[in-house]
């Protein structure tokens, strides 16, 4: 096969046309390969085990219902960070029981459990927020974990103006012990959680036996939302969550090498940018990259095949406190990573019986020709036609044989954008 010079592409773009037929987006979404955080809430309770019950100002409080709703509130506002999945051991009032509480827990592999509890005590004065974690007798590092998360949790319910009654953890009494014969904990879902390599905490949020805890913090629907909010603060703090959002691509180029430019918006809070992409006909993304930088908003992916139609898409990531969070992926765009475009060759213009003929060496991945003279009386060239097809190698222009310089290159369409290759060196003419 001839070589032939390698050309530059020239874009034409239609103003306002960003996205033609070669470039669409995608409006479909997928999730990251990367793991999510995964949460657990433990609403305690439920079903024929009421927990601590009350009955003040003309009102019952039920602990099982209080804590369902702080739960439900705090998944609720955990789902609006991204890379992050929570689940409830239970949805409505209906009975768990411990070790199936930390199963449900440990079956998704759970990074860390919270049971969410309010207090009670046989004194009516006694009232004030807890927070309970593991020891570090034993897997101490899940204990530290522990602690680093109730005291996250902690300053967010004392905000409200809950008393303050600390973050604490508590040793069996019955002289249970862990596989290195230390004290197990107190606590029967803390303990098990731990069994399972996880921190596990429970959350007293406030005294069900106190008549000023009642009033101030589960007297309606809103306080409950507060304190579940609160619980979703701290978690967020904890980990270093952001809000949840994608990246946005505002471009996909393809140029005459076959490689495709991306760029995108800047997305608060991203510390880098994964790109993904498919190829048409295939169902799933892989990872193109890994981009480090706060700043960056463009890539060059010269990996491509060319003559294939892929689909990009990007998603952001945030070093957060345990792991490495990736928002969803953003909407695809679709883009043609399509062949080089060459300049055609041996160029000729000769006199054909009083015609100007006007010939040239065929090239590869072309739809066709742009022949340019420039007259005597041009400052610039003009197009003198526009030839359909690849296998073309000739053309006479019959009328106004006058001496002009020509040149020529190949095109490709994609809809209504015209690729150009570089034109070739001129060939004058000069009139019979």
């Amino acid at each position: 096969m001839k070589k032939f010079k390698r050309s530059i592409v020239t874009f034409v773009l239609m103003i306002g046309m960003l996205l033609s037929m070669n470039q669409t987006t995608v409006y479909a979404k997928a999730n990251t390969c990367d793991k999510p955080i995964v949460i657990v809430l433990d609403p305690g309770h439920g079903g024929h085990d009421g927990g601590a019950t009350r009955y003040w100002g003309g009102r019952w409080y039920r602990e099982k219902t209080l804590n369902l709703a702080i739960a439900k509130e705090c998944k609720e506002e955990l789902e609006k960070y991204s890379g992050v999945k929570v689940y409830l051991t239970r949805s409505s009032d209906y009975f768990v029981s411990l070790g199936g509480r930390v199963q449900f827990a440990k079956n998704r592999n759970a990074d860390l459990f919270v049971a969410i509890h309010n207090n009670s005590s046989i004194s009516s004065r006694m009232n004030g927020v807890s927070v309970y974690y593991p020891n570090m007798s034993y897997r101490s590092q899940v204990g530290k974990d522990g602690k680093d998360a109730a005291s996250c949790i902690q300053k967010e319910l004392v905000a409200l103006g809950i008393k303050n009654n600390g973050t604490h953890y508590r040793n069996t009494e019955n002289g249970s012990k862990y596989p290195n014969k230390s004290k197990s904990d107190y606590y029967s879902v803390i303990r098990q959680s731990k069994m399972w390599g996880f921190p596990g905490l429970i959350v007293e949020h406030a005294f069900v036996s106190n008549s000023s805890d009642c009033a101030k913090f589960f007297s309606s629907s809103d306080k409950l939302k507060k304190l579940g909010r609160a619980d979703a603060k701290g978690i967020v703090k904890y980990y270093g969550l952001v809000e949840k959002d994608t990246p946005t691509l505002t471009s996909a180029e393809n140029d005459a090498d076959g490689n495709v430019h991306l760029q995108w918006d800047i997305m608060d809070g991203m510390d880098g940018y994964r790109i993904y992409r498919r190829a048409q006909g295939t169902s799933s993304y892989t990872k193109v990259t890994t981009l480090n930088g706060k700043e960056v908003t463009d890539y060059v992916d010269a990996s491509t095949k060319k003559g294939t139609t892929y689909y990009y898409t990007i998603a952001g990531y945030h070093k957060g406190r345990k792991k490495t969070i990736y928002t969803d992926m953003a909407n695809a765009i679709k883009v043609a990573a399509f062949e080089t475009l060459y300049t055609p060759q041996n160029l000729k213009v000769s006199n054909e019986q009083g015609a100007v003929q006007i010939t040239w060496e065929a090239t590869e991945h072309t739809d066709g020709y742009i022949i340019e003279r420039k007259t005597a009386n041009d400052t610039e060239y003009q197009v003198l036609t526009q030839i359909s097809g690849a296998d073309v190698t000739s053309y006479i222009q019959e009328a106004d044989a006058v001496s002009a310089d020509y040149r020529i290159c190949s095109y490709r369409k994609y809809g209504q954008k015209i690729y150009q290759s570089e034109f070739s060196e001129t060939v004058s003419y000069q009139q019979q």
